[in-house]
């Protein structure tokens, strides 16, 4: 058992300086044994606060994070009703939906230029969406039979070929994952590493080899994913769909199956010998939990400097080239677009990041919080300096509620590995508040059996499968309710519209005679005014 406690990540010895450069962006060395890892939040660490108090550091540190993933997600639940009610409001049709832009999108309380003008291109934009959607269903309606069969048979073979990049894909970064725990550093790999004297290189670039893999075919695939949406012929909103549905399922895909293959490395899935003694793979892992939180981190750390290099790099010098070499190929180059639903997606991605990270690496909110906050005023800066309007139509109010859903399938995704972690694994015995316990979910059961006798019956209760089957049924009944009171207030709503045309022929026909009946006097101004007060009204 004294084998599972050898674990001392600040006995190293003497060091090369680059290795302290790699610490700082690994979260190794110094860095591994400070607030930022869970290794840190020893028990021995509070033991002089345990002995003259009652805190309890395991509970702590367990309710800490519990109280973090609930208010995260019930945050994201009210973001997305929202959305989703905004979803509701903006789906009408397509012809009350140009008359509604056209008298009634305009905001006369505009008194800059500027503002005046960004109105004005945000609402040119958006009527060019809504018409090269309405081309695109004219033009899907328009085809054969032959021609439908053709469009299906070439989709279904797209989405083979996508399916079967996301599996190289996947298979990738399992091996890159595999191959960069398996790496100890120092060692080495080619001979001419060290004659050159480039050990720091090859130090860095195999620990963050998962990092490098996932942030490179984050931005190869969506680009080829891109590519080959052309010969599908979906229409612009259902092609944006589709393109973000496809980048989420690589993101998402490329993080779960890096966590696949940390689980399978620390609970010794292929050779179970290595885990008889300690419950885990301790000779490689001998504080996993640690272990798994320097891989978020890294990611976080491989994120940052990749926007930062690529806005220094290669933004501001593309907009260089193109404004001062007026060349045939330059102008063909042109400024790079901002690309939103990308950007967002990113953020999104990097967010379920944080929160797999948070039981593992406790401060990484506050490092994404720094983090985001310079990559804010970064981007800010390359947006309004470097980048020109995307080409392709985006309806961001109507994208808001996909991307709250896939923030909330994120965090869901999130919640798996430190379900699992909580209730499964077995903690690590050198480090961390729970090295003593089983499992760490052992200690909410002590301290629901410390309540006093009635509390305990109520817990029981609350945590029972008959209380999970009343909350069921009663969550299905409500359902319905809501359900059946939807339709009838849509029932309601379509009567009332069809008053309202009613109506409006109505005026329209008694204008008409109105103006048969006077000789003419009823002006053809007039008369437009009043159709145009009733198609406002409509």
């Amino acid at each position: 058992m004294t084998d599972c406690l050898a674990y001392d990540p600040l006995q190293r010895g003497l060091v090369q300086f680059y290795e302290y450069i790699l610490d700082v962006l690994s979260g190794t060395g110094v860095l591994e044994y400070t607030y930022l890892f869970y290794g840190y939040y020893n028990l021995g660490v509070e033991q002089a606060v345990r002995e003259k108090t009652s805190y309890q550091l395991p509970l702590a540190y367990l309710l800490c994070m519990l109280f973090c993933q609930l208010f995260c997600l019930i945050f994201v639940i009210r973001n997305s009703v929202e959305g989703f009610k905004q979803r509701l409001i903006q789906a009408e049709d397509s012809e009350l939906n140009y008359s509604r832009k056209a008298f009634c999108g305009w905001d006369f309380n505009l008194g800059d230029k500027k503002a005046a003008n960004l109105k004005q291109s945000g609402m040119y934009y958006e009527f060019v969406t809504d018409l090269e959607e309405d081309r695109s269903k004219l033009h899907a309606a328009g085809r054969t039979t032959m021609q439908r069969f053709c469009i299906i048979f070439i989709r279904l073979m797209v989405n083979i070929v996508v399916l079967a990049l996301l599996s190289a894909a996947v298979a990738l970064v399992y091996y890159a994952t595999t191959y960069s725990q398996e790496y100890i550093p120092g060692s080495t790999i080619f001979s001419d590493v060290n004659k050159l004297g480039l050990e720091f290189v090859q130090d860095f670039i195999i620990q963050y080899l998962p990092s490098i893999a996932i942030g490179g075919l984050n931005f190869l695939l969506p680009l080829l994913f891109n590519s080959i949406m052309a010969v599908e012929q979906y229409s612009p909103s259902t092609r944006i769909s589709i393109m973000l549905g496809r980048s989420v399922l690589l993101r998402f895909a490329s993080l779960g199956i890096l966590l696949y293959a940390l689980w399978s490395g620390i609970t010794c899935y292929e050779d179970k010998e290595d885990c008889s003694l300690c419950g885990y793979n301790d000779k490689m892992y001998p504080c996993w939990e640690t272990r798994v939180g320097q891989e978020m981190y890294k990611l976080a750390v491989f994120a940052f400097f990749t926007t930062l290099m690529v806005t220094l790099l290669y933004q501001f010098p593309r907009k260089l080239i193109v404004k001062y070499c007026n060349f045939r190929i330059t102008n063909w180059w042109g400024e790079m677009e901002f690309d939103v639903p990308d950007n967002v997606l990113t953020t999104v991605y990097e967010q379920t990041v944080c929160w797999v990270g948070l039981y593992y690496c406790p401060l990484l909110p506050l490092l994404n919080l720094l983090k985001y906050t310079m990559l804010f005023y970064i981007k800010k800066i390359a947006l309004l300096n470097t980048c020109r309007p995307a080409t392709r139509p985006f309806r961001a109010s109507s994208s808001k509620f996909f991307f709250y859903v896939v923030l909330l399938l994120g965090f869901v995704l999130s919640c798996i590995p430190i379900g699992y972690t909580i209730t499964s694994l077995t903690p690590s015995r050198a480090c961390g508040p729970f090295k003593n316990d089983d499992r760490p979910w052992d200690q909410i059961v002590a301290m629901v059996e410390a309540f006093p006798q009635w509390l305990t019956v109520i817990v029981n209760f609350l945590t029972s499968q008959l209380f999970a089957i009343l909350i069921f049924i009663v969550s299905c009944l409500l359902i319905s309710y809501v359900m059946i009171v939807s339709s009838t207030y849509q029932h309601t709503c379509d009567l009332l519209k069809e008053q309202l045309t009613a109506l409006g022929k109505d005026h329209a026909f008694l204008l008409g005679r109105i103006n048969a009946a006077s000789g003419g006097f009823t002006t053809k101004s007039s008369f437009a005014q009043k159709s145009i007060f009733v198609r406002r009204r409509h």
